[in-house]
This record gives structure tokens, sequence and C-alpha cells, in this order.
């Protein structure tokens, strides 16, 4: 698939992310292939950024905590990635530690 058609279907599958686990899984195997893939399809900062809250969000859904706090380090290391921590602190305050 294209990458348009990747980001359209990642943002579309978003909408439905809190009650529908195909929508989760279809995140979770879109999402990490665009970033695994990063350097060859060219993401811009923006559309890294996003897509690193997504998946911090979805396995955050999973209660997944290894991927959720690997994705959250990474958001932290990510320009501008301020209001995406807060509302993940937000809505999975157990999860993310005090101190970020």
């Amino acid at each position: 698939m294209h990458l348009e058609v990747r980001l359209i279907r990642i943002e579309a599958f978003f909408k439905f992310v809190e009650s529908n686990r195909v929508a989760q899984d279809v995140l979770i195997e879109d999402g990490e292939f665009l970033l695994l893939f990063k350097e060859r399809v060219k993401l811009d900062a923006e559309v890294e950024k996003k897509l690193t809250y997504i998946l911090a969000y979805t396995y955050g859904l999973k209660k997944d905590i290894v991927k959720f706090s690997f994705y959250v380090d990474k958001l932290r290391n990510i320009k501008d990635s301020k209001g995406y921590l807060e509302n993940l602190e937000k809505r999975f305050p157990s999860m993310i530690p005090k101190n970020f």
C-alpha cells in the first residue's frame, strides 16, 4: 500500500480505537510499519510524532506496559510533543510516571 493510504487508514481507525480491537491491531500493524521504514518513506516530524502518539495510546489501551513505555519514551525525545504526553497522562495516569 502507498504511504498516503496507510496514513488515512490510521487516522480513520484511530477514531474507533477505544472500542474496536480490530482497529487497535490495524493501528499497531500500520503504525509500526511506517515508523520502521520512516527513512525510506520520508515521514516528516509531525507525522512521526502523531504516529508515535497513536501507538503509545493503542498500547495503553491494550495494557502492554512495555511497548507503551517504549513509545512514551520515544515521544519524549520528539520536539514539541508535550501536548501528546499530557493527553497520555490524563488517559493512562497509572501507566506514566509522574516526573515526565
